[in-house]
């Protein structure tokens, strides 16, 4: 594990580091420093530290003629990984699926991306690096790839946007509760739908501003689904609709 110290940043002292690593039982020593307030950070290839992030402050010590011992605690980083297979059991390839951070901070929960991944071939994919906490997880939606199209034509359905463990949106979802260290599996099992046309115009439309369509659930989440807007009249259309309720904004 490597550690390192920095000093606080003052009208005179710049922002000169000091680092070196740890021995075989984790301890670290540096000697030399300056008296005077560091922040502490530590980092080791597969494991993870709140500190220094956006929400939580790093540890400081206070260097002088008898400063105590310093504890750096890093965590074990975690993954969540699977398999995205429809009906029949076949691999889904190139399913985009999306993570999100449940934090809860002064009292509120608060929803945060954490990245995004897509199947292989084999309808694989793959988080990593993660840190502890909780976790929603969704698949799709992903067009059918099982069938050649010839020029213009339109998919006649589509794979819908599936939360784990399989469930249309975020409210009914299982939140996933990862633990440092652990080595999730979730799998999706996604079944195609018949594909609608949904079109409309938008109001007040001004061909000066122009203007974007998007579909959301009933949770709130972006459903990416393709949308055409004529940037002459404000009409829109969006051919890869599965049955549901969307909210269009």
């Amino acid at each position: 594990m490597r550690t390192s110290a920095r000093p606080t940043p003052s009208p005179v002292a710049g922002p000169q580091g000091h680092s070196t690593f740890t021995d075989n039982d984790g301890r670290f020593e540096m000697d030399g420093l300056p008296a005077g307030r560091y922040p502490i950070f530590a980092q080791k290839p597969g494991f993870s530290s709140d500190q220094g992030s956006l929400h939580n402050a790093p540890i400081t010590v206070d260097v002088g003629v008898s400063t105590d011992n310093v504890v750096v605690e890093l965590m074990p980083q975690s993954a969540i990984s699977g398999r995205v297979l429809d009906a029949n059991e076949q691999p889904i390839e190139q399913v985009q699926l999306r993570l999100i951070y449940l934090d809860m901070r002064d009292g509120h929960r608060r929803l945060e991306p954490r990245g995004y991944a897509q199947t292989d071939d084999d309808g694989r994919y793959r988080f990593a690096n993660l840190m502890a906490g909780t976790y929603y997880l969704a698949a799709g939606p992903a067009e059918d790839r099982s069938r050649i199209l010839v020029a213009d034509e339109k998919p006649k359905s589509s794979y819908p946007l599936v939360f784990y463990p399989g469930v249309p949106d975020r409210a009914s979802a299982a939140p996933i509760q990862l633990a440092a260290g652990q080595q999730m599996q979730a799998d999706f099992a996604m079944t195609l739908q018949p594909n609608y046309r949904l079109s409309g115009t938008v109001s007040r439309y001004s061909p000066s501003s122009g203007a974007s369509v998007v579909f959301f659930d009933t949770s709130g989440d972006d459903l990416s689904i393709p949308v055409k807007v004529d940037t002459a009249t404000g009409h829109f259309t969006a051919d890869s609709v599965t049955a549901g309720s969307y909210v269009v904004k």
